[in-house]
């Protein structure tokens, strides 16, 4: 009787341990960076040293304003300031010279950008439901223009191939860089909002908001991941997000980062809260939350994924290591606009 009550007291102790409220917290030590922009418009280098956060002001040349989309290639940081309407290309953080690539003229609303070779930046245009392109070795747009079937949301390049979400149409469309025409159009769930590619570089990996996200969220429908056979064109997979259909129709996810085992995915709830997760890329089904609270953002370092976690009304980083331990969990006092890996 008495060893079956220790027994008792230890898995009881073990469960307090790991509850949602206090999570457990690895020893192990994760020495990562980001580039990051908090919401008072400082651009700063974010250091975990043994697990702590050490934030580093990146001092530039000028104002750059609030930055909503950081993109790092080949050791150059590709800035976008939305409202300002310009790009900006960091070619050295620890040098405050700055490129500015002006679009004011043009209107053009840069919603996102990828990186499909080594002299070309495509961007979705969404004030004209356009792909434009940069040549990055000019910081130049070219005269080529893709033209999409609606609105882009997300883009993403691999090999001579660019896929862009088309939300209004539940359409993925694909870009063949050889000769920037869209080769195919390809249905998906409701409302494709994120397109990135497996780690091992075979599958295209769409999320889908759902129908019916937006005030007064009539009919919504669940949260879905799609994987599209790069090869093939065809989707091999249609999951509903986290697996519960209840759960995924007030699912809204945000951002996504993919690593070699896993996909993180950030996400709110049009009932407020949400959080984390982390989801299996064997089979695109195992999902585990990983943060019990609503959260802005996730932006991985190597394969550590970092989530910005708002927690009654404070902002926390949660950043988390290969093996999926979470290594620290510090209040950073204030929002990050974006961030990327350094």
């Amino acid at each position: 009787m008495k060893q079956f009550k220790l027994i008792a007291i230890l898995i009881l102790i073990i469960c307090v341990a790991c509850s949602n409220e206090e999570p457990l917290i690895d020893n192990s030590i994760t020495d990562v960076s980001f580039v990051i922009q908090r919401n008072s418009n400082t651009l700063e280098m974010l250091d975990f040293k043994d697990n702590k956060p050490v934030f580093t002001p990146i001092e530039l040349e000028k104002n750059i304003g609030k930055i909503e989309l950081i993109k790092k290639f080949r050791g150059k940081y590709y800035l976008v300031n939305k409202q300002m309407k310009q790009l900006f290309v960091l070619e050295n953080i620890y040098a405050p010279n700055i490129t500015e690539i002006n679009f004011n003229y043009s209107n053009l609303i840069l919603e996102d950008m990828c990186f499909p070779n080594a002299t070309d930046c495509y961007v979705i245009d969404r004030s004209s439901n356009l792909v434009r392109i940069i040549d990055i070795t000019t910081n130049e747009f070219s005269n080529i223009t893709i033209e999409l079937p609606s609105a882009g949301s997300s883009i993403a390049g691999i090999g001579n191939q660019v896929y862009v979400t088309i939300p209004s149409k539940n359409l993925v469309v694909i870009i063949d860089t050889r000769t920037n025409t869209i080769t195919d159009q390809i249905s998906v769930a409701g409302k494709p909002s994120i397109v990135d590619f497996s780690y091992n570089g075979k599958f295209a990996i769409i999320v889908s908001i759902g129908e019916g996200k937006e005030p007064p969220y009539n009919q919504t429908t669940p949260a879905m991941i799609s994987t599209i056979d790069l090869e093939t064109k065809k989707v091999t997979r249609n999951n509903v997000f986290t697996g519960n259909e209840t759960t995924a129709s007030k699912l809204i996810p945000n951002t996504i980062v993919v690593s070699d085992r896993y996909i993180y995915i950030s996400a709110t709830n049009i009932d407020g809260g949400a959080g984390g997760y982390r989801i299996s890329s064997s089979n695109y089904t195992s999902t585990s939350v990983v943060v019990r609270n609503s959260c802005n953002n996730v932006i991985k370092s190597w394969n550590c994924p970092l989530f910005i976690e708002n927690k009654n009304q404070e902002l926390n980083c949660l950043l988390y290591n290969t093996n999926n331990k979470l290594v620290s969990d510090i209040n950073i006092g204030s929002e990050f606009n974006s961030g990327c890996e350094k």
